[in-house]
């Protein structure tokens, strides 16, 4: 019987990844710490760092290729981002390892919390049969904010069952782009989903798709696509 160890829980290939991984796995501790045999002050210090990392990200993180705050993207930021990842992840390791370790924890309340169980071969949970439902919020400038639920429950904010992370595909152009067309752009564990531009992209159409990702990597079916037109102005703009 294959054991799974807490690193195999943590995606850190990327600092959006981690930082995704973090925010989900702090917003489910804080949400309800006693299913979890946690108190008060440990959330308290985990939602801390996680917080510092997230600033820290907000200056001198990269989103895809592209820097989130590019006036941002200096060494020093980068150094202080990092020792802020860091510092978030050693906060978060051993809380991670006491609750796979702990029997009283349900698979299902590790899986939400993105902690693989030690003996995931017995938790035959894998990604939902169901799609993401993308909805276009709002258009800032050179920015667009995009919510997501499943088809199955589109007014709530919770992934469904098997689901780790939305994984959210784009393409820019003069007109609106077929799935193929599309590529990776970042993963996300928490609502809503921050997408940013650059100027050159101004006047042209973002198309964009989702399917969920399982904590064991598999993934589901497309979402519909959702196309909205990519503003550097105080105009306004919208999504179809």
């Amino acid at each position: 019987m294959p054991v799974v160890g807490v690193n195999q829980s943590i995606p850190t290939s990327t600092d959006a990844e981690a930082l995704a991984w973090l925010e989900n796995f702090a917003a489910v501790l804080t949400a309800d710490p006693t299913v979890y045999g946690l108190d008060a002050p440990t959330v308290g210090d985990l939602n801390t760092a996680v917080e510092d990392f997230r600033t820290s990200y907000d200056i001198a993180g990269v989103s895809g290729r592209t820097a989130v705050n590019p006036g941002g993207y200096t060494q020093p930021n980068r150094a202080a981002m990092y020792a802020a990842r860091d510092a978030a992840l050693s906060v978060a390791r051993p809380i991670a390892v006491q609750i796979q370790a702990n029997p009283g924890i349900s698979d299902e309340d590790k899986l939400a919390a993105g902690v693989v169980p030690r003996n995931f071969s017995r938790t035959k949970i894998f990604v939902p049969g169901t799609a993401p439902v993308l909805a276009f919020l709002s258009a800032g400038i050179g920015t667009h904010l995009l919510g997501f639920a499943d088809e199955m429950t589109p007014s709530s904010k919770r992934k469904p069952l098997g689901a780790r992370q939305l994984q959210l595909y784009l393409g820019i152009g003069a007109t609106s782009l077929t799935l193929g067309a599309l590529n990776f752009y970042a993963a996300y564990s928490r609502f809503p989903a921050l997408v940013n531009f650059d100027p050159t992209d101004a006047g042209k159409l973002a198309t964009y798709a989702a399917r969920w990702v399982g904590t064991r990597g598999d993934v589901g079916p497309w979402s519909a696509s959702l196309t909205a037109t990519i503003l550097f102005s105080d105009a306004g703009g919208g999504g179809g």
